[in-house]
């Protein structure tokens, strides 16, 4: 009898995490199971999924209707509860994105692959771990111990196999819970491609990542007003509301401050993505404790000298601290000393190590921990 997979995930849409989903969906096709997922929001059709990323995946599409408009941390534990109740006796297993364990299934068996542990951010004193400049209002410091009161309850179940991203999300995730459960690191990766010529290339910067204040595209844009000589292309992805308004701020601050070694690059397809890191010396990063960072090891694979924030999953991907920075005055100041240099040993290294990020090692570390998660 075929073995019922459902899969919960808060949020489908464009960026590093689908090609995460996509290769878990690959992985289980390949086992024979077509798995059904629910999210509480998707921003893109399966369709245009399959299209942006050339795959051929099976997948059964649902929305999970969950109450409370806005209020996104409590839709994510509701999301888990919503299954339990209505959903849980159609399956045999769950595959749990949703970066919660609060009011998870008690009767199957759950697999959880954590991004980063939601119980983490909730704990912060500022709006999000990436903008840890942003202080809580009154009003968000009374929702936040409403939350924290809730996700007290967050914690791990003997019928849930646990594995992380990076060592940084355990870290957060072991910290946070006080249960004592094993739980593995099984590093992403998207890489297929890498580059096997190294040779000069434009004095230019590219970054990538859909327009979101947490991705701090102005402060990308602070940073090449104290480096005026050196263009920077930002690759951003549009694809909803919230990112169209992040993307008008982010054209209005270029315009008030007349900042001309700076292009945005709208909804790039991954050719034009490629092509312009395969031609550009840097690629800056400045999200603050990113729990991965798939794009970098993307830049990183087709010859991109990486600068990134000193924190987080950035650590572990960017090993060499004179490619890490904790102020955009330093990332300015990194760039600036790496321009004219002769970075070919260090691009050669930098590939180097990106090759254990491959989609195949990646699906391979999955299927090993399936099989032993479904038997």
């Amino acid at each position: 009898m075929k073995k019922k997979v459902a899969l919960i995930i808060n949020t489908i849409t464009i960026g590093g995490r689908i090609t995460t989903i996509i290769d878990i969906v690959k992985v289980l096709n390949k086992m024979g199971i077509v798995p059904d997922i629910y999210a509480l929001r998707w921003n893109v059709t399966p369709e245009k999924i399959k299209q942006h990323f050339n795959v051929d995946i099976r997948f059964n599409k649902h929305r999970a209707f969950v109450p409370f408009l806005g209020f996104y941390d409590l839709k994510i534990a509701l999301l888990n509860l919503w299954f339990r109740l209505f959903r849980e006796s159609r399956y045999d297993y769950l595959i749990n994105n949703n970066n919660a364990f609060l009011w998870l299934p008690k009767k199957i068996k759950t697999f959880t692959y954590m991004y980063f542990p939601r119980k983490a951010r909730i704990w912060e004193d500022s709006i999000s771990i990436h903008l840890p400049e942003k202080k809580l209002n009154p009003l968000q410091k009374i929702y936040r111990f409403f939350l924290r009161a809730i996700y007290h309850f967050d914690r791990w179940r003997p019928n849930n196999t646990v594995y992380a991203i990076s060592h940084f999300s355990k870290e957060q995730l072991l910290k946070h819970d006080p249960s004592s459960f094993p739980c593995g690191v099984i590093y992403p990766g998207n890489l297929e491609r890498f580059i096997d010529e190294f040779g000069p290339r434009k004095n230019q910067v590219v970054t990538v990542g859909r327009f979101d204040p947490q991705k701090r595209q102005i402060e990308q844009m602070q940073i090449a007003q104290l480096v005026p000589e050196l263009p920077f292309k930002i690759i951003g992805a549009v694809v909803g509301k919230e990112n169209q308004n992040t993307f008008d701020l982010c054209s209005a601050y270029r315009e008030a401050h007349r900042i001309e070694n700076v292009e945005f690059i709208v909804n790039a397809s991954q050719q034009e993505k490629d092509r312009i890191l395969r031609e550009s010396k840097f690629f800056l990063h400045t999200t603050i404790k990113e729990p991965f960072g798939l794009v970098t090891i993307e830049a990183m694979a087709m010859g991109c000298i990486p600068v990134v924030h000193d924190s987080g999953g950035s650590r572990e991907l960017v090993p060499w601290e004179e490619l890490r920075f904790k102020s955009k005055e330093e990332a300015a100041e990194k760039l600036k000393a790496l321009m004219d240099r002769d970075l070919t040993d260090l691009q050669k290294k930098v590939v180097d190590w990106s090759r254990q990020f491959t989609s195949e090692k990646f699906r391979q570390d999955l299927e090993k921990a399936f099989t032993e998660f479904l038997s």
